[in-house]
């Protein structure tokens, strides 16, 4: 074998074993803990219309999941979200949580066995002169655990019952759509989008989104949500992103996405090409590029040497001397 022979073969095995590192060794898959849900609720939430003056009632269930009899205690809490994260918090008070003080429970604690349900009767009493707009509360259902200390204890699980109420009277629907993203280059799945939403109005509203993928070379349906668009909420006089995320892709390839947004009388229509290209594949394609240029530069590199050998070792011509 010769020296460029082997240094050939050097180089294809450190590449081989490069790649061989990045796709098998570093592929690991970790499995998701499961959490073990002690309190089930249904429905979730409650959304209604109201009038100053009326009088509102409505049920929801709660069924105790755990393995041990369980006393649940019933709050009524103001109801916002963060305006960074939209997380929701339920110690914020404004003027879009009066409808706190207008919810009554029928019973404050019950107390369950394991599997038993129970439901949990409510009505909102609203006020004459309640003022027009969104109003936001939540039904907490929270159960504890006594601690070492007989004086104190420690919350077991908690969900909230969320209700939404819009009232009569003087609303504005008012909002944008500000931002529409989407990923165009990915090493994997999952493709990501976002939707930028800002709420002005005093009444809670809702963006309708709708996305197609489709394989862009032969046009291959690969995702659709237009048979159930996703639907969002926004409080009033807040901002909101909407993230979305989709797996079931092409892993490896290059995809059409548009995404539809309405939102209020504002509609977006969003294209974006998007090209996955694994690591493997980049190895993959750098290394044939690289071990074609080492074999040219190998091979020019050994014709330069036979041209120089055959220049050195030429036979001297055949001079004829007549005297």
């Amino acid at each position: 074998m010769t020296k460029s022979s082997k240094r050939l073969k050097y180089i294809f095995s450190v590449l081989f074993l490069s790649l061989f590192s990045l796709v098998f060794l570093n592929g690991k898959v970790f499995a998701a803990e499961e959490v073990e849900t002690k309190l089930q609720i249904s429905p979730v939430e409650d959304r209604m219309s109201l009038d100053p003056g009326a009088v509102y009632k409505n049920n929801f269930t709660i069924v105790n999941k755990s393995e041990e009899e369980k006393t649940f205690e019933i709050d009524v809490l103001p109801f916002q979200v963060e305006k960074e994260t939209y997380k929701p918090i339920f110690n914020v008070k404004n003027s879009y949580t009066q409808i706190t003080n207008w919810i009554e429970t029928e019973a404050d604690k019950y107390t369950l066995e394991p599997g038993e349900a129970a439901i949990i009767y409510y009505t909102i009493t609203v006020p004459k002169d309640a003022p027009g707009g969104g109003q936001y509360a939540a039904i907490s259902v929270t159960t504890r655990n006594a601690t070492g200390d007989r004086q104190s204890v420690s919350v077991d699980a908690s969900i909230n019952y969320v209700i939404s109420a819009r009232l009569s009277g003087t609303t504005r629907e008012t909002g944008e759509i500000v931002d529409v993203r989407a990923s165009g280059f990915l090493l994997a799945p999952p493709i990501k989008s976002s939707v930028k939403l800002t709420n002005t109005g005093n009444v809670d509203t809702a963006a309708k989104i709708t996305v197609d993928i489709e394989n862009a070379i032969t046009g291959a349906k690969l995702y659709t949500n237009s048979d159930s668009p996703k639907e969002s909420y926004l409080l009033p006089e807040t901002e909101k992103t909407v993230e979305m995320q989709f797996d079931n892709v092409l892993r490896l390839g290059v995809m059409r996405l548009t995404m539809r947004v309405e939102y209020l009388d504002d509609v977006q229509i969003f294209n974006r090409i998007v090209v996955i290209c694994p690591i493997w594949f980049i190895i993959i394609f750098v290394s044939i590029i690289v071990i074609l240029v080492a074999r040219i530069m190998i091979k020019k590199r050994e014709n330069s040497k036979k041209r120089s050998n055959s220049r050195g070792f030429e036979k001297p011509g055949n001079n004829n001397f007549n005297i």
